[in-house]
């Protein structure tokens, strides 16, 4: 499957209730992508791979940038693992090509534990 995959309406409704029910103080929290998981039951997603763009992101990606696309998106990945959105453009897009080129089950295992960290740590959450 090439192109971007959407959050259901059960995924917005429980990002909604979180946002809502969360103390503002804390730091942010990545707990919101917890429902992308629906995604990779249904076989949309996979646990690691690049994070789909915006239909809107898309439109403008470069040749190089388009490579993202041929492989499943993922919850997690190199980019989540090393700042998400204090990561540029540029370097995500880096940073995804290395992995679709070194694809393996080690480097996706390292993947998931590190993703998992950045999920309940919050750094680079926007």
């Amino acid at each position: 499957m090439l192109g971007a995959v959407w959050p259901t309406a059960l995924s917005r409704n429980f990002i909604a209730f979180y946002s809502h029910k969360r103390d503002e103080s804390h730091e942010p929290e990545a707990i919101d992508e917890l429902p992308q998981f629906i995604n990779v039951f249904k076989g949309d997603m996979s646990l690691i791979g690049p994070r789909p763009g915006l239909p809107r992101e898309v439109a403008l990606y470069d040749e190089r940038a388009v490579r993202r696309l041929t492989v499943k998106p993922g919850c997690g990945g190199a980019w989540q693992v090393s700042g998400r959105s204090d990561v540029g453009f540029e370097r995500m897009v880096e940073l995804d090509l290395d992995y679709i080129d070194g694809r393996s089950v080690s480097q996706d295992f390292d993947l998931v534990l590190g993703t998992l960290r950045a999920m309940f740590d919050g750094k680079g959450a926007a």
